[in-house]
């Protein structure tokens, strides 16, 4: 799949190109790499912690092809949508809806890992 990308140089010309986003590279992994990468460290994280795992989202809707999976860290929700192929690798609960509560965003789980990181200890 290629998507239509805009770039807006210096003397204000645009130019446009198409290209498959998962192969756009920073020059060591590309993002599709990168992606695999966030899913099975997330699954890892799952494994050592617990969580849960859906097809449906809490108001019921889905996006065909990923399921949701979550963990509570610290008091508080994370979630992430993980494509359908590794849904036998979450071995976690099935719940019938999404069991997320508190409307996080992507930013908020950022803070959230960055905060159990930094108040977890060996």
């Amino acid at each position: 799949m290629s998507d239509k990308i805009l770039i807006k140089l210096e003397d204000n010309k645009i130019i446009d190109f198409y290209c498959d986003p998962s192969n756009v590279s920073d020059g060591y992994h590309t993002f599709h790499e990168l992606y695999q990468h966030r899913n099975l460290l997330f699954l890892c994280f799952l494994r050592m912690y617990g969580g849960w795992k859906s097809r449906k989202h809490v108001d019921g809707s889905y996006h065909k092809g990923w399921f949701v999976a979550g963990t509570v860290v610290n008091g508080q929700d994370i979630s992430y949508h993980l494509p359908d192929n590794l849904w036998d690798m979450a071995l976690v609960p099935v719940l019938e809806v999404a069991q997320y509560r508190d409307g996080h965003n992507s930013i908020d789980v950022l803070d959230r890992l960055t905060d159990f990181l930094v108040k977890q200890t060996l």
